[in-house]
This record gives C-alpha cells, structure tokens and sequence, in this order.
C-alpha cells in the first residue's frame, strides 16, 4: 500500500542499492515478494491507467516478481470497473516477470456496492470473489511446485 510504505520516486531500484542500504521499507517490501507465491493488485483507475504511486512501487522491485502469480482487482465510481486500468496493469506485471490470472476482479460503481466496513452489499461479490481466488490458489499452487523443480536460467 503506497500509503503505508513510503517509496521514493524510482531513482535506483532495490537491487541497485549496496546490501542493507536500501531504505527499511523497500527491504520488507522486497522480502515480503520473493516469500510470496502470489500477489494480488488492487488498482483504482484514473484515465484509463494505474495511479502512479503503484506503478512506482513495481518499478522498484522488477526480478524479485519473477516465477510468481499475480490476480488483478480493479475499480471504478463508474460501470467499467476498472477494467481500462487492469488491462495497463496486466501489461506491467507480464513486464516485470509476473504471470496474471485470466480473469480479473473488476468492481463497478465501488461506493455502491460496498458498506463502510467493506463489506459487499451484492451475493454476488461473494460468489465471484470466491472464484477469483480459488483460481488464484490453484495457479499459486502450481507455480509453486514448479518453481522448487528449478526455473529457466538458474
């Protein structure tokens, strides 16, 4: 969450700072990747694209994304859901090495179909959030066991 962890606007990216010299935030953020088989990205979209405070954070850690799977859930105030987003967003992952979902979360008219707590306010976010994430499991799952066998070029 770029709100949580303050990243500097990309001048070097993690793996270019000297060992335990890169700032606090960006060594948690970089372990917390490289121990994950999966990575969900939640976007917003604003003109068509990602914010660029996500896209800042991605650029910071490209070869730690590497054999790992990646869901997208996109939203809007509108009835496209974010989808313009994710598809920008689906791009950059494919970039840094992530492999995405073929489905996406896509959340239209987000202030309406929410409570304040979060809660959705449709059954049918239930049913379909299930379904995104069960595909998720498997495809972590799978990537997983491949990725002890070994991965290309190493």
């Amino acid at each position: 969450d770029p709100l949580e962890y303050k990243l500097p606007l990309l001048d070097l990216r993690f793996r270019e700072y000297e060992e335990d010299d890169a700032p606090l935030d960006m060594q948690k953020i970089s372990s917390a990747i490289r121990e994950s088989d999966a990575l969900v990205f939640v976007t917003g979209e604003y003109n068509h694209g990602i914010p660029p405070a996500m896209k800042n954070i991605i650029d910071h850690f490209g070869p730690d994304y590497k054999w790992r799977v990646a869901a997208i859930a996109s939203y809007s105030a509108g009835n496209f859901g974010g989808i313009r987003a994710a598809l920008a967003l689906r791009t950059v992952l494919s970039a840094v090495g992530l492999m995405t979902l073929p489905a996406t979360f896509a959340m239209s008219k987000v202030q309406d179909s929410f409570n304040d707590k979060g809660e959705a306010l449709e059954q049918a976010y239930e049913t379909r959030i299930q379904g995104f994430l069960d595909e998720l499991e498997w495809y972590a799952s799978a990537i997983a066991k491949a990725r002890e066998k070994g991965v290309p070029g190493s």
